[in-house]
């Protein structure tokens, strides 16, 4: 070695023997960066996951429960006969119930109908009123 290139080293901070990769205090910096990556990676993950979940939840609905269509602003004469005439006309109905004087609600086996329910019977008049019509509960996402 050349007494230029130790004098380089010297002024450098580096001793003579010494490289950087023998630091302790640097291979606890880089240790504690990659352990904070990782930390931070595995929290990204444990949200997407979780996204994941609620998302699948809320566009999930069981056949055995159905999609629930809640129809308010009803006639009191309305009765769930005409109801269920009126919305089996779009699909297969799982059961109809009025909930109170002016409301129902219809579940329908698949979400597509319950969709188109509320596309074709949202704000229809029925009797003189315009009918009220949207998804209910978990089941709002399309």
């Amino acid at each position: 070695m050349r007494i230029r290139d130790y004098d380089d080293d010297l002024y450098r901070g580096r001793s003579r023997g010494r490289f950087d990769y023998d630091d302790p205090r640097r291979e606890a910096r880089e240790e504690e960066l990659f352990r904070q990556r990782l930390r931070e990676e595995e929290l990204l993950r444990r949200q997407q996951y979780e996204s994941h979940l609620t998302s699948e939840a809320m566009t999930y609905s069981s056949p055995l429960q159905g999609v629930k269509v809640s129809v308010t602003n009803l006639q009191p004469s309305v009765t769930e006969d005409d109801l269920n005439e009126l919305f089996g006309d779009i699909g297969a109905i799982k059961r109809v119930k009025k909930t109170s004087i002016v409301s129902a609600e219809v579940i329908f086996v698949h979400r597509e109908d319950a969709n188109k329910a509320i596309d074709v019977y949202h704000n229809r008049q029925l009797d003189g009123l315009p009918m009220k019509c949207q998804i209910v509960g978990a089941s709002l996402a399309p």
